[in-house]
């Protein structure tokens, strides 16, 4: 038995860029008005980014998720942010400075 998933065929090149250059757009707006307002989301993913589409073959709609660890704090904190996996590698070194940087 086939898949539903297994029977789209994904659009490439410049018809990929015109359906994902909107939902882009549309985050990025997101997270503007989030600044705005003085907050942080913290823990922008794909999976706390939801597309919605009202008809079949009408355009997407980003919603953004998840705002558990979203702060108003002006100030870095050494506390957890975002998923592990998302996270530069240098927020994992204990002593927070490279003597690579500093040299």
């Amino acid at each position: 038995m086939e898949a539903a998933c297994d029977s789209v065929v994904e659009p490439v090149g410049v018809e990929r860029e015109q359906i994902i250059q909107p939902v882009v757009k549309q985050l990025a707006s997101a997270v503007r008005a989030l600044h705005e307002h003085g907050i942080c989301h913290r823990d922008i993913s794909m999976e706390n980014v939801l597309l919605h589409r009202e008809e079949a073959d009408g355009p997407f709609r980003v919603k953004l998720i998840d705002f558990g660890m979203a702060t108003q704090s002006r100030y870095r904190r050494h506390e957890p942010r975002g998923k592990y996996s998302y996270q530069a590698p240098e927020m994992h070194v204990q002593d927070r400075k490279s003597t690579r940087l500093n040299s």
